[in-house]
């Protein structure tokens, strides 16, 4: 091959290379950066994977799916300080709402209770996304704190309701003593993982 010709070749890979970068680029750029175009930008990202229940946007950074509602406030945040990262968290995020969505008709099951810990004022937000099935039950745990029971499974994590609890025919405080006691066969204590780090140091906490 002569000197012309591999040259020639070598601009022509450049040259495809630059392309594929800009339209990496192109793409990434393609996110809108203000709410409402944020918002519908999301929705249709939720209804190319969900076929089965309407996506309506009900205000900037607000979604209905179905019977459930989503609130974008925190990807968008994260997208505003990480634009590099933002199509992949976007992925995540519509992979979970698809995962909620598809575990809505699961029947609860006794092995499946967890408890998580969640604030206040997180869990008055999350109420109002709360569907037909029936308001959440919770219990204060400090001040600003509360327990909530959820079903956890392999496709999602969903807050255990009261339609939940009638199904299962367990009194408020049994649904607790269960998925107290299933969290705490589950996972160890978080004194046995959580060693002491030594001053100047950061220490790190692997799996569950």
């Amino acid at each position: 091959m002569s000197i012309r010709s591999r040259i020639c070749r070598w601009l022509i890979a450049a040259i495809v290379a630059g392309d594929l970068v800009g339209a990496g680029a192109a793409r990434a750029q393609q996110i809108p950066a203000d709410e409402p175009a944020f918002t519908a930008f999301v929705a249709e990202r939720i209804r190319a994977e969900i076929r089965d229940a309407p996506v309506v946007i009900k205000g900037p950074l607000t979604l209905s799916v179905g019977p459930l509602q989503t609130n974008l406030d925190r990807i968008y945040a994260f997208c505003k300080a990480n634009t590099g990262g933002c199509a992949r968290e976007i992925g995540a995020y519509v992979s979970g709402v698809k995962a909620t969505a598809s575990s809505r008709n699961d029947q609860p099951t006794r092995a499946a209770l967890r408890v998580v810990v969640r604030s206040a004022d997180y869990m008055q937000r999350a109420l109002r996304e709360v569907d037909a099935r029936g308001p959440a039950l919770t219990r204060p745990l400090v001040e600003g704190l509360v327990i909530v029971p959820v079903l956890d499974s392999p496709r999602a994590v969903r807050v255990f309701n009261d339609k939940d609890r009638a199904a299962l025919g367990l009194t408020q405080d049994q649904v607790f003593d269960i998925a107290i006691a299933n969290l705490r066969n589950s996972v160890k204590p978080l004194t046995t993982v959580a060693k002491a780090v030594p001053s100047g140091q950061f220490g790190t906490l692997t799996g569950d």
